[in-house]
C-alpha cells in the first residue's frame, strides 16, 4: 500500500465496463442475480461473444443470457418465468451443443461445467461429463 491506496487497484477505481453491465442486465432479465457467477466468468463471457460475434455483441447477449442461466438454474426453476416453448429452445441448443461441441453454445457449456456453476440436474439429465 502507498499513502493508504492499495498498490493494483483494478476494476475497483473505475466500475466495471459497459459490455460486463449489459450482460448483467440480460442474466437478471433471465433470472440469474450477477453477483453469483464469478466475475472472471463474466468476462469470459463476454470474450467468447466477441469471438464469435466481433464487437456488436448486443444483439446476442439476451439469447446468451438465457442459455447461460438454463445452464445454471435448469428447468424447474426457469418454468414460472419462461414458456415452454423458449425452455424447449433452450434444451435443443444444449442436445446440439453437446452432439456438434463447436460454436458459442458448446463454449458455454464448457465455461460452466468447468467453473462449477452448471446445475447438477441439468448435468444429471444430459449426462454432461469430461470424455
Amino acid at each position: 500500500m502507498v499513502f493508504g491506496l492499495p498498490l493494483f487497484p483494478g476494476l475497483q477505481l473505475f466500475g466495471r465496463s459497459r459490455k460486463i453491465e449489459e450482460l448483467c442486465d440480460a442474466l437478471r432479465a433471465s433470472g440469474i442475480h450477477p453477483n453469483i457467477v464469478p466475475d472472471a466468468v463474466l468476462i469470459t463471457i463476454i470474450k467468447l461473444l466477441k469471438k464469435h460475434y466481433g464487437n456488436d455483441i448486443n444483439p446476442s447477449l439476451t439469447s446468451t443470457a438465457s442459455f447461460f442461466a438454463y445452464l445454471l438454474i435448469g428447468r424447474e426453476s426457469l418454468d414460472y418465468s419462461s414458456e415452454n416453448s423458449s425452455i424447449a429452445n433452450l434444451e435443443n441448443r444444449l442436445t446440439t451443443a453437446l452432439n456438434d461441441s463447436k460454436g458459442l453454445d458448446y463454449e458455454l457449456l464448457a465455461l460452466t461445467y468447468h467453473s462449477g456453476l452448471i446445475n447438477p440436474l441439468v448435468r444429471k439429465e444430459f449426462k454432461i461429463s469430461v470424455k
